[in-house]
């Protein structure tokens, strides 16, 4: 526990668990000798006294509601411990902050969520419900439950111990078998760097506006408009993703453009998985090859764009068919990126190193 965990666990203090951004549900927490105390004041149970918090059983009832009113918040409680409550509400920003702000008031002090007081003593169990916390998608959510629950503090355990006891070649397997999971592992708190590259006009910033399903870059028929690197966080197949449009790629004396071409270039060369977009009533260019080696040892993915002005012409048969300005070949092109990225998927309950350091003293088990 850090200095200001340490500090927070003194205290009666109070949390938003879940993300900071609008959910359907949010979760906030309360923890110190005051909390059963303070929610009990805010809570009006519908079955039950109002003090009536027995360990882990749910109550439901209104927060903080007036004798009279009409419309309250509904709530549901739950006492985790002796000391911790935690209130589920609507997780719009509005109802979560009047929670705190009403704790706040009766006595709680409000921590940010990396401080609030973790129960368990298991450092990866801690680790996950802070990644949780920072997860933007069902899928990778359910894969750090599961490490919150256990799944990879119980497997590194069993690891260390037959480590000691037989030495590195006897856990092997099973350090692999764990490591398959960590280029996963590691992007589901933080998202995979998918980046469009291609020359100008190709189509890129309508392809990215068709994959989110939204007006997000501004398309124009004259070369050079995206003057920029644009990212966009979105999901594909449950997959958090930072999608980005660049700036097409061609000689320019612009110094504005030409500076968002290297710029283009730089995010190419960062990115995880590069998707180059080819007008296909032009083909594959000279600069398709520029970016080719600049993406050298990286993912790559060929959208072959335009299709609906180029039928009959050739395509390569490793090519995605796309036409960003009908819809076609979207849904290829996103099960590609997804496959690409996550070509297997851990069964439930898998243990999975998530973090630099778990894959770092993985590795170590096996290096020698």
């Amino acid at each position: 526990m850090n200095s200001a965990m340490g500090a927070a666990a003194a205290l009666t203090v109070a949390a938003r668990l879940t993300p900071a951004f609008p959910s359907a549900i949010a979760t906030i927490a309360v923890h110190g000798p005051l909390a059963v105390e303070i929610v009990g004041r805010l809570v009006k149970c519908k079955h039950s006294p109002i003090d009536a918090f027995p360990l882990g059983r749910v109550r439901y009832g209104l927060w903080n509601a007036a004798e009279g009113m009409v419309a309250a918040e509904q709530v549901v409680v739950c006492r985790t411990d002796a000391q911790t409550i935690e209130i589920h509400c609507h997780g719009g920003h509005a109802v979560c902050q009047m929670i705190l702000n009403d704790l706040v008031t009766h006595g709680c002090q409000q921590v940010a969520t990396v401080d609030f007081p973790m129960e368990s003593d298991c450092e990866f169990k801690c680790e996950a419900a802070m990644d949780l916390q920072r997860a933007t998608t069902d899928r990778a959510a359910a894969i750090l439950l599961d490490q919150l629950n256990g799944a990879l503090g119980d497997a590194i355990a069993t690891i260390a111990d037959r480590f000691r006891s037989q030495g590195g070649a006897a856990v092997r397997s099973k350090v692999e078998e764990l490591l398959r999971w960590s280029n996963l592992g590691l992007h589901l708190a933080e998202p995979w760097q998918v980046v469009l590259a291609g020359p100008p006009n190709t189509g890129k910033s309508s392809l990215l506006n068709a994959i989110v399903g939204r007006e997000r870059v501004i398309v124009h028929r004259d070369p050079g408009t995206t003057r920029d690197w644009v990212e966009v966080l979105t999901a594909i197949d449950g997959w958090p993703i930072a999608l980005s449009d660049t700036a097409g790629i061609r000689d320019s004396t612009d110094a504005i453009e030409a500076e968002g071409i290297r710029r283009a270039l730089l995010r190419v060369a960062a990115a995880e998985l590069v998707v180059f977009v080819v007008d296909a009533t032009v083909g594959w260019t000279d600069t398709h090859e520029l970016l080719k080696a600049a993406a050298a040892g990286k993912r790559t993915l060929i959208a072959w764009n335009k299709i609906d002005l180029s039928e009959g012409l050739l395509c390569p048969l490793e090519a995605i068919r796309t036409s960003a300005s009908v819809g076609r070949g979207i849904a290829e092109l996103l099960a590609a990126i997804a496959h690409q990225l996550v070509p297997h998927v851990p069964p439930p309950s898998a243990a999975v190193p998530f973090r630099l350091r778990h894959v770092r003293y993985l590795e170590s088990l096996i290096s020698s």
